[in-house]
C-alpha cells in the first residue's frame, strides 16, 4: 500500500499538537514546485474557491481552514495551506477517532483540487500522478477495509438470524401444540358442561320419585355415590333430593 509519504517530492512529518483532547497529531505535506502566479492573482483564485481566512506576509501566502467543530466551538477538523515561492506546505491534524486513511484522502483530494483549479504552481506531470494514485490507493485501502467489516458484520448477522429463525421455528411448533392441547382442553369441558347440565336437568319431583324407588328396592338404605354412578346424577344433585325428602318428612335418616 503506497502512502503520500513514500513519494521524493512529497515529505510527511508527524509533531504532537493539542487543540482538543481527541486530537493528538499533526501532520505536514511538503510538495516542492516553481509559483508562477503573483501573490495577487493567487489570492484571487483562493477566494474564488471559498476560502476566506487568507494571511500575507511579503512573498508568502497562508489558507487556515476549520472544517469542522466541536459542540463547545473548538476545532476539530482544520487545516493550514503555506503557499511559497518554491513549495506548498500543508499542514492538518487528525483526531483520535477519526480514520487516519481517510482524513490523508480528504486533504490530497483537496491539494489536488486547488492545483488544478489555480494553476499557480509548476509542477511536473509526474508528481501529480503520483498523488493522484498515492489517492486511489488510499481510497482502495478505505474501501477494502469497509468491505472487510461489512462482510463480517453481515456474515455475523446471518448466523444471527439463522438461529432466530430456529428458536422462532422452535417456538412455533411449541404454540401449535399447545393450541392444539387448549382446544382439547376446552372441547372436553364443553362436553362436561353439557354432560352436567343434562344431569342436572332432572326435575326435583323425577328426582324424588327415583330416590323413593332405590330406597324400596334396597330396604331403605343408599349409597349416594352408587345411585349417582347408575342414573348419570350428579353426587350433589342426589344429596339434594335426598335433603327434599327428609325436609317433607317421607324419609328420615336412621343411624
Amino acid at each position: 500500500m503506497k502512502k503520500l509519504k513514500k513519494s521524493k517530492d512529497i515529505k510527511k512529518v508527524k509533531a504532537s499538537k493539542n487543540t482538543e483532547k481527541n486530537t493528538v497529531k499533526e501532520n505536514v505535506i511538503t510538495l516542492t514546485g516553481k509559483r508562477i502566479k503573483s501573490i495577487n492573482e493567487l489570492k484571487n483564485a483562493i477566494e474564488k474557491l471559498g476560502f476566506r481566512e487568507i494571511d500575507i506576509k511579503k512573498n508568502v501566502m497562508t489558507v487556515k481552514v476549520v472544517e469542522r467543530e466541536t459542540i463547545k466551538g473548538a476545532p476539530y477538523l482544520y487545516i493550514s495551506i503555506t503557499f511559497e515561492p518554491d513549495k506548498m506546505v500543508v499542514e492538518y491534524n487528525v483526531p483520535k477517532d477519526y480514520s487516519k486513511n481517510l482524513r490523508a484522502f480528504e486533504v490530497a483530494s483537496l491539494l489536488l483540487r486547488i492545483l488544478l483549479l489555480t494553476k499557480a504552481y509548476d509542477i511536473k506531470s509526474e508528481k501529480i500522478y503520483k498523488m493522484i494514485f498515492d489517492v486511489f490507493d488510499t481510497v482502495n485501502e478505505i474501501l477494502t477495509k469497509d468491505y472487510v467489516k461489512l462482510k463480517s458484520r453481515y456474515d455475523n448477522l446471518a448466523e444471527e438470524h439463522r438461529k432466530l429463525k430456529m428458536q422462532f421455528d422452535e417456538t412455533e411448533k411449541i404454540n401449535r401444540k399447545i393450541n392444539k392441547t387448549m382446544l382439547e382442553i376446552e372441547k372436553r369441558n364443553q362436553e362436561f358442561e353439557e354432560r352436567i347440565k343434562k344431569l342436572e336437568s332432572v326435575s326435583n319431583e323425577t328426582l324424588e320419585e327415583m330416590l323413593i324407588d332405590w330406597l324400596k328396592t334396597n330396604s331403605g338404605r343408599i349409597n349416594v355415590y352408587e345411585f349417582s354412578k347408575v342414573n348419570n346424577i350428579s353426587s350433589p344433585r342426589v344429596e339434594e333430593g335426598l335433603d327434599i325428602l327428609m325436609k317433607k318428612g317421607v324419609i328420615e335418616k336412621v343411624e
